[in-house]
């Protein structure tokens, strides 16, 4: 029987976040890598959702 870690792990050399998503019975695991979640999630310093520019 395989297992899923739902821990987050960063691979390829600090590149890329991997993460397992579980619905019901069901695990996806998936991989982002870490210039979109700075692109589209994580605020810059000294900004805050008050001063951030929309997209």
């Amino acid at each position: 029987m395989e297992t899923v870690s739902l821990e987050p792990q960063v691979l390829a050399k600090r590149h890329v976040v991997a993460f397992g998503l579980v619905r019901q019975d069901h695990t996806v695991e998936c991989e982002i890598t870490i210039a979109a979640l700075e692109a589209y999630f994580w605020l810059e310093p000294h900004v805050n959702e008050a001063t951030k520019p929309a997209r």
